[in-house]
């Protein structure tokens, strides 16, 4: 049960990768601050957001992040000319 003034923290993953909570529910002061912990255990996930859901209210989004997807290959240098930028 959480106190007054206090905030439900939940996380989950809408990929196949479990998400573990090493908290789960925090309750904070207003105007303190907080540390969410979570871990996911793959190497490949897609996005990781973070909620917070004031008593009563809708979910309000506090800080999305999303992995990169791309991998940047470098060419070899040597075989650039000036014309021919990195």
């Amino acid at each position: 049960m959480l106190e007054s003034g206090g905030r439900w923290v939940s996380a989950e993953s809408l990929t196949k990768s479990p998400v573990y909570q090493p908290d789960k529910e925090l309750s904070v002061d207003i105007g303190d601050s907080a540390t969410l912990r979570c871990c996911i255990s793959e190497k490949q996930y897609g996005m990781v957001t973070w909620f917070k859901q004031p008593t009563r209210k809708k979910p309000q989004t506090i800080v999305s992040l999303m992995k990169p997807r791309t991998t940047v290959q470098l060419r070899d240098p040597t075989s650039c000319s000036q014309k021919e930028p990195i």
